[in-house]
């Protein structure tokens, strides 16, 4: 961050103090910023975004609802159930098919990975529309928010000597200056997502998706964000912390396997 100073707490005690005085260290205006630069919002969402940011007035405005609106979708109980067993189910299909091939098969375990993952993840959370059903939209999501291969390979991280010279695309885009010339592709793949999600938005494809994506949309409607400004901010909810990631612990899954047993 140019001409700003950046602490690293490492301390335990510090850690919890941190977490205690959550208005006076707050995250809320780095969310802010994040929004601003890389979903390119309008004025009218812009000050949306910045509305009652920090909560002084108390617990209400755009970044409070969809944080609240995602913990309780996310949080342990029969939303975040039904987002794993879709996901699992998906992933469980997805290698079904790879077993009815008969022949021998030379298969890219990395591109298996990321396409399967990313597939199922974004089935369970945004249902039967879900836009990243493109492939041209899931290579856009790749392009704006890893590292690429300067082979042109997106999404793969270089792990050797050449590491620092790979063209880091998130960050040249959360830049904001010129990123059709410094940052083709990540500019292109930004407008794959943002038309794909202003489509599946335009044709409700949210009401039938998770509570997730349900949740995250309404927060955003009730607080007045134009829908144009909702799609493209919530096709970047992954990109904030990965917060659409669905990270399964064994325990959660036998859990779940228990609960569906006795149905």
């Amino acid at each position: 961050m140019p001409q700003g100073n950046t602490y690293v707490v490492n301390s335990l005690d510090l850690v919890n103090s941190a977490q205690r005085n959550w208005k006076t260290l707050s995250f809320a205006p780095f969310v802010a910023t994040f929004l601003k630069r890389l979903c390119l919002p309008s004025k009218a969402a812009s000050e949306i975004v910045d509305r009652n940011l920090y909560a002084e007035e108390g617990p209400w405005g755009l970044f409070t609802d969809t944080h609240n609106a995602m913990h309780q979708a996310l949080a342990p109980g029969p939303d975040l159930d039904e987002l794993i067993c879709l996901m699992l189910q998906r992933v469980s299909e997805s290698l079904n098919r790879l077993l009815e091939d008969q022949d021998e098969i030379v298969i890219d375990l990395y591109k298996l990975i990321r396409e399967t993952i990313s597939l199922a993840s974004t089935d369970a959370v945004y249902g039967p529309q879900n836009p990243f059903q493109d492939p041209k939209v899931r290579e856009g999501f790749w392009w704006v928010y890893n590292l690429s291969d300067p082979f042109g390979y997106p999404g793969r991280a270089i792990a050797n000597d050449n590491y620092r010279a790979v063209e880091n695309t998130f960050a040249l885009l959360f830049v904001n200056i010129a990123t059709t010339w410094v940052a083709p592709k990540a500019h292109q793949g930004r407008k794959h997502i943002f038309d794909a999600f202003q489509t599946y938005y335009t044709s409700r494809g949210h009401e039938k998706g998770s509570s997730l994506a349900k949740s995250r949309y309404y927060a955003a409607e009730r607080n007045g964000a134009p829908l144009k400004d909702i799609s493209d901010r919530c096709s970047n909810c992954v990109a904030r912390g990965r917060k659409c990631d669905l990270i399964v612990s064994p325990l959660e899954i036998r859990r779940i396997k228990s609960d569906r047993k006795k149905v």
